[in-house]
């Protein structure tokens, strides 16, 4: 499920179904993993300028 609204305005959802017969799921929350391993794939795929204000 993903939503968005502005603020103080109407807003819209959209939920999605996929198909996971063919695919291989990494379950993050399984016991084998820590938030260690979620950050790690994280920061593997984001962008950021480490010297912002927010980097």
């Amino acid at each position: 499920m993903e939503w968005a609204c502005q603020k103080n305005t109407d807003g819209f959802a959209n939920a999605y179904e996929l198909d996971l017969r063919k695919l291989k799921v990494l379950d993050l929350s399984a016991e084998c993993f820590s938030i260690l391993h979620w950050l790690t794939i994280l920061m593997q795929n984001r962008f950021f300028a480490p010297k912002s204000p927010l980097g």
